[in-house]
């Protein structure tokens, strides 16, 4: 049934989420840690119950509404973003809609405001960009959230995850302008009050009111009373900032009145990054941002100095060039809390919402009813039976070394597209969903094979890495399809076996053959750093991966020792020497929670190390005989998927240490898996052999 059921004093709902304790209340619902008993996981469920009193009409058109709303948020797969697993809609039994969600842990940004006052610059900028990277994934899909504020804001692991998207609504969509607006009044652009149509735009001035309330420690609109309130957002000047002024500037183009002249997601961008990127011994005092000189451009081209005044909304305007309102991109191809830490899932913080504005425009609307669709579960605690279902067959076109391999494969951040990378000098951008090609990119390196080694997507989806067998990595933007960027280490002794961007996708990673890894601005393109292995005799570095929060490089050589190196101070933290001793290390992987390193060595083995405690936790032996081409965790830490030369692709569970399924590789015999990429949303394993590219769906 689609309601509830009573039982050992607690709730069954849809006779599957065990509803154990309440996590938060609001008035348009309950939010509860639950069990999933069908896949034995904790999610988070939130009840949409409608007010006592509506009439059977109102009921019904409430029910539909939630679940029009909860349609749009499904559609948002993005590690930056809490999904939403399945929607239950209302019944004869029972009129709550429940939505089935992500659980996380963490405090919202509100409360890290709350207890410790304005964040510091840098560390604003970092959320800031994460959650453009999220925004962009949204808008791409027609999505705009509406309601991003610090409360929707979840910090787990050093990074922001948007929670919320349940009033999400499709682009142009003016159904909740006709009566009102839904969302938080002091984070909502002032257009949506003028029903102008709902436009990414719209988001991204909620963004910068969100960063200006944490950089200076609260709201810039925030009024004892509604009517003040709008007054602030529609007519008064934003108040003096005192932030860093990149930040200040990126704020201050965000917080334009005017949507034409509202800053972009890449504008943004911009400003953030140079409040990222700046690296003192000291932190640097924060000061006014400068006025912009007349008839300049926005973002400034460089940081400005820390002096002048604070420029007013009406000169950042005149300073702001013309341009459209910021289109949906398109990518071609590819209260206050109780104890210091708490559970924060989707929409906990949401349910403060004034019923007095959501629930007569949920009763109001219109619009066509989502079908209810049955719980779809998503591979999260392990991979089930994986072995049992058919794989994929992508099969390359295949140049004049077509016989090469596939040596690389990877999903882009909305796992629509997946690179493959081949042998010969091409990379393959797949349609996952219609298993077609949809671009071919040529590696342009010397003939007569230059032979793609490594890919790897950005963390914004915009940008495909491809490093090759000359030593060159090919930065290639793939709304155009062209290269923008060369790459090319200086050491040029062998190919470029892996790419990693940090987290922040400013930084890339190289390795190369004379044992050093190199550093690289994504932006500018320009050599930042030089991190030389100390190793023994062959110290080429061939694997490469950031820690989830950017702040470690783990680097592994031919010596069988793997590095772990400082990315803010260059320098070495420690090094982790394989107990077999003269495998190499094949490839790293960090767990999604960053306390756990796998390292695949040439022996067909894979070690699990504490990072904490830089501690050999186990082995997870393979064959035994082969060795391993490529390790991957899945989305939740709890599968790791390694792949060997013996056909075959292991897959453990990160619980027990114990192997949970053994896939055959469908090649000819005795086939080399070289890669393994695990997609976004864990539903989709990819691997690579000497012939052909296979999608497993699990």
């Amino acid at each position: 049934m689609s309601g509830s059921e009573t039982g050992m004093g607690v709730r069954l709902v849809a006779g599957r989420y065990r509803l154990v304790r309440e996590l938060g209340r609001g008035g348009m619902g309950v939010v509860w840690l639950a069990e999933d008993q069908l896949v034995g996981r904790r999610v988070a469920v939130k009840e949409l119950r409608p007010l006592q009193g509506l009439a059977d009409h109102d009921r019904e058109v409430y029910g539909r509404r939630a679940l029009q709303e909860a349609r749009s948020a499904a559609r948002v797969h993005h590690p930056g973003a809490v999904e939403l697993y399945d929607v239950l809609p209302a019944s004869q039994t029972d009129d709550a809609v429940y939505l089935i969600m992500e659980l996380v842990e963490g405090p919202t940004l509100a409360e890290i405001i709350e207890r410790g006052g304005p964040v510091p610059g840098p560390q604003v900028a970092a959320f800031g960009l994460q959650l453009l990277s999220v925004l962009d994934a949204a808008h791409a899909l027609g999505v705009v959230h509406r309601d991003i504020k610090p409360g929707n804001i979840i910090i787990a692991a050093g990074q922001a995850k948007l929670t919320d998207f349940g009033i999400a609504h499709s682009v142009g969509d003016r159904r909740l302008t006709r009566t009102g607006v839904m969302g938080t009044q002091a984070y909502l652009a002032p257009e949506l009050f003028e029903s102008a149509p709902i436009t990414p735009a719209a988001d991204l001035w909620s963004l910068g009111v969100t960063l200006c309330h944490a950089a200076e420690g609260r709201g810039p609109f925030e009024r004892a009373t509604t009517g003040a309130t709008l007054r602030a957002i529609l007519i008064d000047d934003l108040p003096a900032l005192t932030c860093l002024p990149p930040l200040a500037a990126a704020i201050t183009g965000l917080l334009q009145r005017d949507p034409a002249r509202r800053a972009t997601t890449s504008q943004a961008r911009a400003c953030l990054q140079q409040v990222t990127a700046q690296v003192a011994p000291q932190s640097p005092q924060p000061g006014p941002a400068p006025q912009p000189p007349p008839g300049s451009t926005w973002p400034p081209p460089h940081p400005a100095p820390a002096v002048g005044p604070q420029p007013t909304w009406q000169q950042a305007r005149t300073a702001l060039s013309p341009s459209p309102a910021p289109a949906v991109p398109h990518v071609a191809g590819p209260g206050a809390p109780r104890r210091s830490r708490r559970l924060n899932i989707l929409a906990a913080a949401a349910l403060v919402v004034a019923v007095a504005i959501a629930l007569p425009l949920l009763i109001h609307g219109t619009g066509p009813v989502s079908a209810h669709h049955h719980p779809r579960p998503r591979a999260s605690s392990s991979y089930p039976a994986a072995g049992s279902y058919p794989a994929v067959t992508l099969t390359d076109p295949g140049g004049s070394n077509s016989n090469a391999g596939v040596m690389s494969v990877a999903f882009s951040p909305d796992d629509k597209t997946l690179a493959v990378g081949d042998g010969d000098d091409r990379t393959y951008l797949w349609d996952v969903s219609t298993r077609r090609i949809i671009a071919t990119l040529t590696d342009p390196g010397t003939a007569p094979h230059p032979g793609v080694d490594s890919v790897a997507f950005s963390p914004d989806g915009q940008t495909l890495a491809v490093g090759d067998d000359n030593g060159s990595t090919y930065l290639w933007d793939l709304a155009t399809r062209s290269i923008t960027t060369t790459l090319t280490n200086p050491g040029r002794k062998g190919g470029v076996g892996a790419l990693a961007f940090s987290p922040d996708g400013q930084t890339l990673a190289v390795p190369e053959a004379d044992g050093s890894t190199y550093l690289w601005d994504v932006a500018t393109g320009q050599l930042t750093a030089k991190l030389t292995d100390t190793g023994g005799t062959d110290p080429e570095a061939n694997s490469v991966a950031f820690s989830p929060d950017g702040q470690t490089l783990a680097v592994g050589d031919n010596d069988s020792i793997t590095y772990l190196w400082n990315v803010a101070t260059h320098r070495s933290i420690t090094t982790l020497t394989e107990p077999a001793g003269s495998g190499g290390v094949i490839s790293v992987a960090f767990s999604p929670d960053g306390q756990t390193l796998a390292v695949a060595d040439g022996n067909g083995n894979c070690y699990l190390w504490d990072v904490a405690s830089r501690q050999l936790a186990t082995t997870l032996t393979g064959s035994g005989v082969s060795s391993l081409g490529s390790v991957a965790f899945s989305p939740d830490g709890k599968t790791l998927a390694f792949g060997d030369g013996n056909n075959t692709i292991y897959l453990w569970s990160m619980a027990t240490h114990h192997r949970a399924d053994t896939l055959t590789d469908p090649g000819s015999n005795d086939s080399n898996v070289y890669t393994v990429a695990v997609s976004h949303n864990g539903q989709t394993l990819a691997t690579g052999d000497e012939d052909s590219t296979y999608l497993w769906k699990v």
